[in-house]
């Protein structure tokens, strides 16, 4: 076949193609349209259209008195605490705990429950950016907890119990028995 031909023939096999497609897509177009006109018609019920009453003569039961509920059955719902005012009150005791340990010495315990305090409120429920009230307790801790860390590291290891060593008396008669033969 020569490309004469086939021009004609992919022109007219084309062009068919797309008259078809195209008269199609405008009665697609044609049928879904509604006028307004049939929109009234739908949408507004005729005046003369009413459904008509039905009177029947039956003989009405005494009514029966409906039970009202007593106080007891309807119980108001306690109210759910404040997960933040839960979660404050929870690491101000594990703060309070850690201050008492502090004082009596007992620093690695003092560590351990400073480290709960700021682990409740980090670990909470709500986070401590999203609430102010938790952003305060957390900066009011961790700046206690430094406070106190500070002082700790000025008296001597931060918060590490210091081991006890034996006196000098002790470790001079210990050598001392090791020396002499008995």
């Amino acid at each position: 076949m020569s490309i004469f031909l086939q021009r004609v023939f992919i022109q007219r096999f084309f062009s068919r193609h797309i008259v078809v497609a195209g008269l199609g897509a405008a009665m697609l177009l044609l049928v879904s349209c509604e006028t307004k006109d049939e929109v009234k018609k739908v949408s507004k019920p005729s005046a003369h259209a009413t459904a008509p009453t039905i009177t029947q003569t039956v003989a009405t039961p005494t009514p029966t008195p409906v039970p009202t509920p007593t106080p007891q059955a309807v119980a108001p719902q306690p109210e759910k605490p404040d997960p933040v005012v839960t979660t404050i009150a929870e690491a101000e005791h594990a703060y309070e705990t850690g201050l008492a340990d502090y004082k009596a010495g007992h620093l690695d315990a003092a560590k351990q429950d400073f480290n709960h305090a700021v682990d409740i409120l980090m670990q909470g429920p709500v986070g401590v950016k999203s609430d102010d009230r938790l952003q305060q307790e957390f900066d009011k801790i961790t700046e206690e907890i430094n406070k106190l860390e500070m002082v700790a590291f000025k008296e001597g290891d931060g918060f590490t119990e210091q081991q006890p060593e034996p006196a000098p008396i002790d470790e001079a008669i210990r050598l001392h028995s090791r020396s002499t033969p008995m």
